[in-house]
């Protein structure tokens, strides 16, 4: 409860445009950037080697997938702007978050853009559309308050359920590649996927 109040409390005295929590259209979910009080169960989620899976888009070894982990958790606890919890809103006496988003900005040839992925922590999360109303959120957020141009993103090939959630936030497949793991020498295909603010625009009205 009292992880709670202090985002409360620091959602009522920011004073920056992109003020938080973001609250879905749909009322769903909102999203809150991450806490000290949420590293740990971020760690508990990647305990779950699907987890691990679907997060890294990478179906090998549970040792390699342990080895990622740690590296991913500690890159984590650094990253201190680009991390959303995502909480259930519906539920008003609930603390625990469902998930949490992730993205990076740059820029490149004097465009703004994004790289963007999502966690749902919980099998019984997943296949609800939960994950389609929190990435349409944080598109929202980076095209309307962060002026992004373009978002770009990419999957598993064996993540359908991710892809289909993708096309569904206007997301366009640009083309398949294959990457190899420096350490193991695993092989992965991965879809590529991109959404312009332009698209984004036009699939609001």
């Amino acid at each position: 409860m009292q992880s709670l109040l202090r985002r409360f409390l620091r959602s009522q005295t920011d004073s920056k445009p992109d003020r938080h929590p973001i609250i879905s259209s749909a009322g769903h979910i909102s999203l809150v950037p991450i806490s000290e009080d949420d590293h740990d169960l971020v760690a508990q989620w990647f305990t779950d080697s699907e987890s691990c899976r679907l997060a890294f888009g990478v179906d090998t070894d549970l040792s390699t997938l342990q080895s990622m982990t740690y590296d991913y958790l500690s890159e984590l606890r650094n990253d201190s702007s680009g991390v959303l919890m995502i909480f259930p809103v519906e539920n008003k006496t609930s603390t625990s978050p469902l998930g949490f988003l992730r993205y990076k900005l740059f820029r490149k040839d004097r465009r703004n853009l994004a790289r963007v992925g999502i966690l749902l922590g919980h099998a019984e999360h997943r296949g609800r559309g939960l994950g389609t109303e929190s990435m349409m959120t944080l598109l929202a957020y980076l095209f309307e308050r962060r002026s992004v141009n373009l978002v770009e993103l990419d999957t598993a090939h064996f993540n359908v359920g991710a892809q289909n959630s993708f096309l569904k936030c206007g997301f366009k497949t640009i083309r398949e590649t294959e990457i190899i793991g420096l350490r193991n020498g695993w092989k992965e295909r991965r879809i590529i996927m991109r959404l312009t603010a332009e698209e984004w625009k036009d699939g609001q009205d």
